[in-house]
């Protein structure tokens, strides 16, 4: 599939001077995803950038602290819905039993509600533990913070994820402690879930319940007791190893040679392994994966908006890039608020879209509700992805001082 961008002649726009046009084409390739009925696999994400597999969103994750500017509330059902449309095949779900044994959906800190959500008033409910309240004061008393009035809604039930996972044709990766009544309740909806233990005595415990899919996240780096662990709980099984034990200084703590037998042998065993942790660093992204990891659940490697790896981009529509600056190649020269915007008739539900450029000088980007900064560089390269919410997807780049863009591309596609 082909679309294109193209810098138009400002001579079209009545509030901009005359300048050369320029067309570039991008080329869009779509990234597909193995789906296979074997549970030995799953299907995966690949982010635009390196390609790489994340099974599961974990988008937003980093609006649920204080002081963030959250819009979408993390886990909540809009979220799965967006999930869904931005080609994520399964969803993080932390599951929270109240005190009255209602089963509910937030990601929560350490067994707190944390600072996503508020009690109508706008007082602070985060150190309060969800299993210490009962289900009608989290109904009657508690909402998620979100910019959009729209999105100020209550904590879903476990009922509640799953109606919208199964309508939606996307997978619930359920994290939490679970017991008999959790099981039954997934049981009933047609939903191929995940288990995602916290616990090796659970991670046993749920095998003896399902052949599904299991995941348990570690800090374990011997060997013997990864491999003796994948034989306990056997295929389909992801070992995740957590990004602290790996990491040191964008280092591996453990030799390659060490990490590539402990892959072969789990992998003779007809299991996985991934890497799981905050922010894993790019260089040492790539390198787990040149060592074979299969998978990745790395919160913010994903789903950071700067970093610009979010989206899997499955079409173009075509976009006008207008720029009342000086065009010389691949080139534009941007005098003090001068600036770059884009300019298209799209206006859907939900888009996304992704820009990326070499910068030389200091601007303020402004794209979507999520990246607002401003930008100063002496010649490095960016890329940035967000979505749009009853948006136009486009951007506008004003420059603070003289300034140079290079190699500016940009995609943006309906969902």
């Amino acid at each position: 599939m082909e679309g294109f961008i193209k810098v138009v002649d400002e001579s079209d726009n009545c509030f901009l001077p005359m300048f050369k046009l320029i067309i570039a084409t991008v080329s869009c390739v779509l990234l597909s995803c193995s789906c296979e009925k074997d549970e030995n696999a799953l299907r995966t994400y690949k982010n635009p950038v390196e390609g790489y597999p994340y099974f599961a969103s974990h988008l937003f994750i980093d609006k649920i602290y204080a002081n963030s500017n959250a819009i979408i509330p993390c886990q909540s059902l809009i979220d799965i819905e967006i999930a869904s449309r931005l080609g994520f095949p399964s969803i993080e779900l932390n599951v929270h039993e109240t005190s009255d044994g209602k089963f509910v959906t937030i990601h929560g800190v350490k067994g707190a509600f944390g600072e996503q959500v508020v009690k109508k008033d706008g007082a602070s409910v985060s150190g309060i533990a969800i299993s210490d309240v009962d289900y009608s004061f989290i109904k009657d008393n508690i909402i998620y913070r979100s910019s959009v009035p729209e999105y100020r809604t209550t904590i879903p039930t476990i009922e509640d994820a799953l109606r919208v996972c199964e309508l939606n044709g996307i997978r619930p990766y359920i994290c939490g402690q679970f017991n008999n009544r959790l099981f039954d309740i997934v049981a009933k909806y047609n939903v191929e879930p995940i288990w995602g233990c916290y616990s090796i005595n659970d991670a046993i415990k749920v095998r003896k319940k399902t052949n599904g899919m299991i995941t348990y996240w570690s800090n374990m780096t011997d060997e013997n007791e990864i491999v003796s662990l994948c034989k306990e709980i056997g295929p389909p099984y992801i070992h995740y190893i957590a990004t602290d034990v790996l990491n040191d200084n964008s280092r591996l703590k453990i030799s390659e040679a060490r990490l590539e037998k402990i892959i072969t042998r789990v992998h003779s065993l007809g299991c996985f392994v991934g890497f799981a942790g905050c922010y894993t660093p790019a260089s040492l992204t790539n390198k787990l994966w040149k060592l074979g990891f299969d998978y990745a659940s790395s919160g913010w490697a994903v789903n950071e908006f700067s970093k610009g790896d979010v989206f899997h981009i499955d079409s173009v529509f075509s976009a006008s890039i207008i720029t009342n600056g000086q065009v010389s190649g691949n080139l534009i020269l941007l005098n003090n608020n001068d600036s770059i915007y884009v300019d298209t008739t799209e206006s859907p539900n939900i888009s996304k879209g992704y820009l990326s450029f070499h910068l030389k000088g200091h601007i303020h980007l402004n794209m979507g509700d999520y990246v607002n900064l401003d930008i100063e560089s002496e010649g490095d390269s960016f890329t940035f992805s967000s979505f749009f919410i009853n948006q136009k997807p486009v951007f506008t780049i004003t420059a603070d001082g003289d300034s140079e863009l290079s190699s500016l591309s940009y995609f943006a596609s309906v969902c």
